[in-house]
C-alpha cells in the first residue's frame, strides 16, 4: 500500500499533497466508521478519500473491511467483515426500530437529503409497543442513543419538551448496519431471548447488531 501510496503522490499535479493527510484520513474514518460531507471537521478527509477512493478502498480491504461511498447522500464508511463483541440490548432495539421508522418515513418521502428525524417519543412508544416492556429510564435512553450517534447513524439534536429526550435525525448510513430484513430480526431477536428485563444489560445472545467495544465499530446486521 506504502508503494500505492507513492505512485500517487508522484503525480503532476499532485505536488501539495503529503503522506500524513492520507494517513490522517484513514485514521479518523477508522475512527469514526461513518464521515459525512458537512460534518464538522471531516470535510477535508471526506474530499480525501473521495478524490482517491480505489486506494482507501484497498487499504481498507486489506485489512477485511469493505468501504462504502455514497456521493448522492454525502457519506464515506466502512463496513468490518470481522465478528465483534455484543452491542448493549437496548442500543440495539434502539438501532432496529429507529431503521424502521426510517424506512416508513422514506416511503412517504418524508426525509429530507436522505435524513429521516423520528420524533423521540415516538421510538419510545415503538419500543413499548415492539417489546411489550415498560419506558426504558430516560438516563439509559440517553446513553444508547448518544452511542448509536458516535457510530454516525444519527445526529441528537435540542431537547424536546415533550419527551425530554433529544431531537434524533437518523442519517441514511443506518441502513449499511441494518439490513431491509430488520423487521425480521427484530422479531426474532425479541423471541429468542424473554430474559430481558432491564435494557441497559449487556447480553451474550444479542444476533448479530455488533460493535467493537474498543473501536466503536458496528456491522451490518444479518439474519
Amino acid at each position: 500500500m506504502l508503494r500505492d501510496l507513492r505512485i500517487i503522490l508522484e503525480k503532476p499535479g499532485y505536488e501539495s499533497l503529503v503522506e500524513e493527510q492520507f494517513h490522517e484520513a484513514a485514521a479518523f474514518l477508522r475512527r469514526k466508521q461513518f464521515i459525512f460531507a458537512d460534518g464538522h471537521g471531516h470535510r477535508k478527509h471526506y474530499e480525501l478519500i473521495r478524490r482517491f477512493k480505489d486506494y482507501f478502498a484497498n487499504l481498507f480491504n486489506a485489512f477485511g473491511d469493505e468501504l462504502k461511498i455514497d456521493e448522492n447522500f454525502g457519506y464515506i464508511g466502512f463496513i468490518p467483515s470481522t465478528a465483534n463483541p455484543p452491542m448493549k440490548m437496548l442500543d440495539t432495539l434502539f438501532l432496529l426500530i429507529l431503521a424502521k421508522l426510517y424506512d416508513l418515513e422514506a416511503r412517504r418521502a418524508n426525509t429530507t437529503h436522505g435524513r429521516a428525524s423520528p420524533s423521540p417519543g415516538i421510538l419510545i412508544d415503538s419500543y413499548v409497543e415492539i417489546t411489550g416492556r415498560e419506558k426504558p429510564k430516560k438516563t439509559d435512553t440517553k446513553a444508547a442513543l448518544k452511542r448509536l450517534e458516535d457510530h454516525g447513524v444519527i445526529r441528537l439534536g435540542e431537547t424536546d419538551e415533550i419527551s425530554e429526550l433529544p431531537l434524533i435525525e437518523v442519517l441514511p448510513t443506518i441502513h449499511l448496519v441494518a439490513t431491509e430484513d430488520y423487521l425480521d430480526i427484530l422479531q426474532n431477536f425479541i423471541q429468542s431471548d424473554e430474559r430481558i428485563s432491564d435494557p441497559s444489560i449487556d447480553d451474550q445472545d444479542v444476533p448479530k447488531t455488533e460493535f467493537d467495544n474498543e473501536s466503536g465499530v458496528l456491522e451490518e446486521c444479518e439474519v
